[in-house]
């Protein structure tokens, strides 16, 4: 398996053929890649900005700090907050462990969030809020359960469902293989890992997911125990991007539960016709990557205030 380490730490000029947006900045962006040794585990993370406000950023599945949140760090407001985007291992550049797969029992996503509970307070960055889409977001929900009272601020979730399915029921069985997926797709991740890596987690991931996996780590009883104390206790809001407005069961079981608490805030950040249209746009990637100025603002707003910024029309 290959990483390419000079996209990492920015020896490396790389234009991102998405469509969306170029990324130009790769060497005064990445040269800032750090390591922690957590739990026996060589973490990589990124660090932005030096403000009061801690930051955690919750990649997707097979994501990295570079492939999903390079424009959120690129736009952060550095004087308010400071932000640590991390990679799990054998995700992004904590690799090795090439073997940690998707389908290792006990779960996979309770011991990321113990990893990276751990590295927040290593760092000496807590209390933090936490942002995470897809399998981050459940991630991110582990994490807080796990929290100690003080230790956590707000919560930002979106793309609930995960990368799949996304946009059409049978999106599982299109994007089992990452050579079918739109150049939106495939483009971030061929440009991290090689391909043979990237099929064969995917393959591993999309089997964990079908197998309900990751429903079962959130929903074991001693999680579900902490996380409703969490949010009983505690008086920081939680923003839940949603995909399609007016239909609060519609993404999947995680958005339908959230949606039930009182301290949260939902934003509808594509109607339904947009869901249609734009395929090739949206398919795999959230509103952190399909609009990146528009979620920030959103983002960053919630994070201050614990108020909802209503998107534009274009969300």
């Amino acid at each position: 398996m290959r990483i390419n380490h000079r996209l990492l730490f920015g020896t490396l000029l790389r234009l991102e053929r998405t469509g969306i947006e170029y990324i130009k900045s790769i060497g005064k962006m990445y040269h800032c890649g750090l390591f922690e040794v957590v739990q026996g585990y060589k973490i990589h993370y990124m660090r932005a900005g030096s403000g009061a406000h801690n930051l955690l950023l919750f990649p997707g599945p097979m994501g990295s700090v570079i492939t999903d949140y390079s424009l959120f760090l690129d736009r952060l407001d550095k004087k308010t907050f400071t932000a640590i985007g991390w990679d799990p291992p054998g995700q992004g550049g904590s690799i090795p462990p090439t073997e940690r797969s998707w389908l290792q029992q006990p779960g996979r996503l309770q011991e990321d969030a113990h990893l990276a509970l751990r590295l927040m307070r290593h760092l000496n960055l807590v209390p933090f809020s936490l942002l995470g889409w897809a399998e981050g977001a459940i991630t991110a929900l582990i994490t807080v359960a796990n929290c100690e009272p003080k230790e956590f601020r707000k919560l930002v979730l979106w793309a609930h469902e995960g990368a799949i399915p996304c946009v059409k029921a049978n999106l599982i069985d299109q994007t089992q293989d990452p050579h079918a997926w739109p150049l939106t797709c495939r483009a971030p991740l061929e440009a991290m890992y090689d391909s043979n890596y990237l099929a064969e987690n995917w393959t591993h991931y999309t089997l964990a997911k079908n197998l309900g996996y990751f429903w079962r780590e959130l929903g074991d009883p001693v999680i579900k125990r902490q996380l409703t104390e969490q949010f009983s206790t505690n008086s920081g809001p939680l923003l839940l991007l949603m995909r399609a407005p007016g239909r609060l069961n519609a993404e999947d079981w995680l958005t339908y539960i959230l949606a039930q608490m009182d301290n949260v805030r939902i934003i509808n950040w594509m109607n339904h016709e947009e869901v249609i249209s734009s395929t090739e746009k949206y398919t795999c990637w959230g509103p952190h990557r399909a609009d990146p100025d528009e979620f920030q603002a959103i983002a960053e707003h919630f994070l201050r205030c614990g108020q909802v910024k209503e998107p534009l029309e274009k969300l």
